[in-house]
């Protein structure tokens, strides 16, 4: 009987903390299809169509009950500083989830144009010959956890329109009927995202988020957590899922350094860092206490607070 209560009482808190909207911030549309010239869309390109891809997926999610959608301006501007602190250039998404941490966002949505193909047949009718060309666009929504960087939703979905093509008569596509097709695809794959997002959230409203503070002193240094870059040091409050985590540090002219750790409570690491190439004075210090063929693997203790 006590079982059966505190899974209830689990079910009824999980539902509540759900029962808040998701809110959710917009990536711009990607244009993966590599589309040639085709005589249906003329000039126009899925790269032109991109561009307006993420208000129109944003205008979906508004009239869901499940989403709520962060101003993109106040967005991008915050993805573009956090970018500007990398120490280099990495295809991760770090500057993406700091941005989305730093505006409450629970979760990034990512969308792309996967593909935009016309197909051609031909009728005879009455012996005319008549072609036909169907012209089809696939759309990829993925969500993004923004505590993780977990994938907790993916789908996509397609949409067609079919032209009559005779030698007198050819249609070439504008760009309010190539949008009406994009907003197609994407009302066929948000059902599926929200139904797998509601899902996930679900399953997460069980795990506690804790704080995790990192500092060097060999500041400012790369932090990845589970193999995912995560900002860079110091770097104050980082929201974790409570649990193990892989914690790896990285500077040019540092060793990387790297430790599991089980994060149980808010808690602040300090993490000494070690030169490729030492010198004198500080090989003499370390050579106090270990002997000196063991520097090469050595790694000085982290320093673990609770916060």
């Amino acid at each position: 009987m006590k079982s059966t209560i505190i899974t209830l009482a689990v079910m009824i808190q999980a539902v509540a903390l759900t029962a808040a909207p998701l809110r959710v911030a917009l990536l711009d549309t990607e244009d993966l299809t590599g589309q040639k010239p085709d005589p249906v869309t003329g000039s126009l390109h899925t790269g032109a169509i991109t561009q307006k891809g993420a208000p129109l997926i944003g205008k979906f999610m508004l009239k869901s009950d499940a989403f709520s959608v962060i101003d993109r301006r106040d967005f991008t501007t915050r993805v573009d500083q956090f970018k500007q602190t990398e120490l280099v250039t990495r295809p991760d998404n770090a500057a993406v989830l700091q941005a989305a941490r730093a505006l409450r966002a629970d979760a990034v949505m990512k969308s792309a144009v996967l593909s935009m193909s016309a197909e051609k047949r031909s009728i005879n009718q009455g012996g005319y010959n008549v072609q036909f060309k169907n012209l089809t666009m696939r759309v990829m929504l993925e969500v993004l956890d923004s505590t993780d960087g977990s994938i907790i939703g993916m789908a996509d979905g397609t949409a067609s329109r079919e032209f009559r093509i005779t030698a007198a008569d050819a249609t070439t596509l504008g760009e309010e009927e190539l949008l009406q097709l994009f907003e197609g695809a994407v009302a066929k794959a948000m059902p599926e995202v929200e139904k797998t997002v509601t899902k996930r959230m679900v399953q997460n409203a069980g795990k506690g988020r804790l704080a995790i503070s990192v500092k060097t002193l060999a500041d400012p240094a790369m932090v990845e957590i589970d193999g995912m870059l995560v900002g860079t040091t110091p770097m104050d409050k980082m929201e974790v899922y409570a649990g193990d985590h892989v914690i790896t540090i990285t500077k040019p002219g540092y060793q990387e350094v790297s430790k599991r750790i089980l994060v149980q409570r808010d808690t602040a690491l300090t993490v000494p860092m070690l030169r490729n190439e030492l010198t004198m004075e500080e090989l003499k210090e370390i050579a106090k206490d270990m002997s000196l063929n063991r520097i090469a693997v050595m790694q000085p203790a982290w320093i673990m607070e609770p916060r």
